[in-house]
């Protein structure tokens, strides 16, 4: 998403957070004396929160038992009429994440939980990516999205703050995806939807969807395609994509189960027009950066994924392992090169958990390990209008593995009181072999390491309140891509690159309190206060006459601190209101050079991001959906200078659908209006760019329509939103 800071910013956050006090301890002191009245009358009190399950803990636990903030998004709301094309879509209601869209499929949105994650210059890092078990993201720490294919998304679970000691390299969060499971009968779902990103033409998006499933006898199976093809909002942002996606499982038993994963994508045309000017953006949202245009700037990918998961779930044990392998083919075109990636990378995971008891208390112990392996060939050329030139800068091959043995257990205090602590150590290894040596052998490697521990203790207040309070530690690796772009030394060629030795991974410890609760049957609520303190954050900066090349330091230390409020509701019959508002406070401690920043935001996240949907459905009658979200204005440079600074925007949405059945079929008919307010925006933002080019502008108001059509061999109902 997107959004702001201003002079009077520390005014704002000293209100802000006056009040997000005020509201925790008002809670808290509830929440004490509803415990002391109640326990005069019942002295064993069972939890009547909402029975979710969330397994992105590794072991399916209760979420309110969970001492962490843990956001669901379920498929009504993933899938009510909405196009399916990015995950900003789905996680913008979730509090304490910020997701800001680039409308450029080539770079990718940016997701950051917490702030971090909000300097990736392209793709997501900072935050583990899985689906169905299997990792998105890389060894190095660093996922692309473009093969996820959210029309077949079941649930979305994203658990903000310290993540290291369950996945490792991971200082922001975890973002889980968990494919629907195939009903009974065979279904077939077919989709289609189109827009005009606000050009007026409703062809300018076309994306078809299918989808088939069934289960018979102990398998099931679930497969999906979808065919995209963007013209895009800007000059030159044309793109194309085709996504399969397929889970098939064989139940070994009532308690075990075998699941094969398979998934590709292929984008032969993916346009990136660039940031420009703020002027630019202004008066001519639609421009592209002309250097973009004229080296033909963007990518082309080919992915394909597999894995294969066992699990095994009784009543006193839990097996959990899986196997899997990436190859991936990228051209990409850039303002400064051409980059050719031949990828391969695989690995293994596997945790076994057992219930047991701990001098008489219940406790729930989970090991395991991750295994991962990464070997990217990379050559670079010259960019020739679009095309590899005749000059070879790079030739070299980077190898990426990690290993992260781990260890959690959750011990049951009291029955309302629960300990969860848990270690993990993790060793990432880097080398690069470099096959150029006509400039110097700019070969190297490296291993970082680092041990998280994490605590968190859980409280069951009353039977609809529980309170939490945890301390972690968290570590980020530099990627391959920041390693291996070593910035030049005075007087050598700019192109010349090589390993840096000189840049290690971030390091945060985490503290963090919270509250869940649901004191009515139709509403609930979570609230979340935290403070991250960093140290070594990962910084990049440009040096001017290399244009858009990213280089990448450590700076000092670092803050990030901030309050996370959600709540849900539903009113009346058929009537549901939720909201989410995030204040974040991220700053500059020490810049760990010439103290010039020490004090200064860290670019790139809003400071107040709120958002609020509200949703009608009823038998007979249309289901409509309005949604409204706001983001303060935000810097877009280290410097925190007045020329980079994103204004604040806020915007509405409204979906309209229909659901009508036709014998074995449901026709679901679709519209919405995006924007209707017609606001000129910014989606995104990149960092400390050169010549003041760092905006992205965003679509003014704009329409997309379409229509689902399940099929389902059994007569009743089903229907696609």
């Amino acid at each position: 998403m997107r959004g702001g800071g201003s002079g009077d910013t520390s005014a704002i956050a000293s209100r802000t957070q006056c009040a997000a006090s005020a509201v925790l301890l008002a809670l808290f002191l509830g929440a004490s004396t509803l415990n002391a009245q109640e326990h005069a009358s019942d002295s064993t009190r069972v939890m009547s929160l909402p029975e979710v399950d969330v397994s992105v803990t590794r072991t399916p636990r209760r979420i309110e038992r969970v001492p962490a903030a843990i956001s669901v998004v379920t498929r009504d709301q993933i899938e009510t009429a909405k196009p399916g094309l990015t995950l900003d879509e789905d996680l913008a209601q979730v509090p304490g994440v910020f997701i800001s869209n680039r409308y450029d499929l080539s770079q990718g949105m940016r997701l950051s939980i917490r702030g971090f994650g909000a300097r990736a210059a392209f793709g997501v890092r900072g935050v583990r990516i899985i689906a169905d078990g299997i990792p998105l993201t890389m060894p190095d720490g660093q996922a692309a999205l473009t093969n996820i294919d959210l029309s077949s998304a079941e649930r979305i679970e994203v658990i903000r703050g310290p993540s290291s000691a369950l996945y490792g390299n991971a200082s922001g969060g975890v973002v889980s995806i968990e494919t629907e499971e195939p009903r009974a009968d065979f279904s077939l779902d077919t989709r289609f939807t189109g827009g005009d990103y606000g050009n007026g033409d409703l062809l300018n998006l076309r994306k078809l969807q299918i989808k088939v499933g069934d289960r018979t006898g102990r398998v099931s199976y679930l497969a999906s395609g979808s065919r995209m093809q963007i013209n895009g909002f800007r000059d030159y942002s044309r793109a194309r994509q085709t996504v399969l996606n397929g889970k098939a499982s064989y139940a070994l038993s009532p308690a075990s189960y075998l699941t094969f994963v398979l998934n590709g994508v292929d984008v032969p045309l993916s346009q990136s027009p660039g940031a420009v000017t703020l002027d630019t953006a202004t008066l001519r949202p639609t421009a592209a950066f002309a250097r973009n245009v004229q080296t033909l700037a963007g990518k082309a990918v080919t992915q394909v994924q597999s894995g294969l998961r066992f699990v095994q779930d009784t009543h006193k044990h839990r097996i959990d392992a899986s196997v899997y392998g990436l190859g991936r083919a990228l051209d990409n075109p850039t303002t400064f090169a051409f980059i050719h990636i031949a990828r391969a990378s695989g690995g293994a995971r596997a945790s076994y958990a057992v219930q047991d008891h701990l001098f008489g208390l219940p406790l729930t112990l989970t090991a395991g390990a991750d295994a991962e392996l990464l070997r990217d060939n990379r050559k670079e050329r010259n960019n020739k209008a679009g095309l590899p030139g005749d000059t070879l800068r790079k030739d070299q091959l980077d190898q990426v593995g990690s290993l992260g043995p781990f260890v959690q257990g959750v011990l049951s205090l009291l029955p309302e009181l629960e300990l969860t602590a848990g270690v993990r150590y993790d060793a990432v290894a880097f080398r690069t072999i470099d096959h150029k040596l006509t400039d110097g052998d700019n070969s190297g490697h490296r291993t970082l390491g680092a041990v998280s521990p994490l605590a968190g203790l859980m409280f069951a207040a009353t039977a609809k309140l529980s309170l939490y309070a945890n301390v972690g530690t968290s570590f980020q690796t530099p990627t391959t891509t920041e390693l291996i772009n070593a910035p030049p030394a005075p007087g050598e060629a700019c192109c010349k690159g090589g390993f840096n030795t000189a840049l290690g991974p971030q390091h945060a410890v985490s503290y963090e309190a919270g509250i869940k609760g649901h004191p009515f049957a139709r509403v609930h609520y979570e609230a979340a206060v935290f403070i991250a303190q960093v140290k070594g954050e990962l910084v990049s900066y440009r040096l001017p006459p290399l244009e858009d090349r990213d280089f990448f330091r450590n700076a000092g230390r670092s803050r990030h601190r901030g309050v996370e409020l959600g709540m849900s509701l539903d009113p009346a019959q058929g009537l549901h209101a939720s909201g989410a508002y995030t204040y974040s406070d991220f700053r500059f401690v020490d810049d760990g050079l010439t103290g010039a920043l020490d004090g200064k935001h860290i670019p790139g996240v809003a400071p107040h991001h709120f958002y609020g949907s509200i949703g009608y459905r009823a038998q007979r009658f249309p289901t409509i959906d309005v949604d409204i979200e706001h983001v303060s204005r935000f810097f877009a440079s280290d410097g925190n200078e007045a020329f980079s600074q994103n204004p604040a925007y806020t915007t509405a949405d409204v979906r309209l659908s229909w659901n009508q059945r036709v014998g074995r079929w449901a026709l679901s008919p679709f519209i919405a209006v995006n924007n209707v307010t017609d606001k000129r925006y910014n989606g995104s933002v990149v960092l400390n760019a050169t010549a003041r080019r760092y905006f992205e502008p965003a679509p003014g108001r704009n329409i997309y329509l379409g229509i689902g059509a399940p099929y389902s061999s059994a007569n009743r109902s089903s229907t696609s939103r």
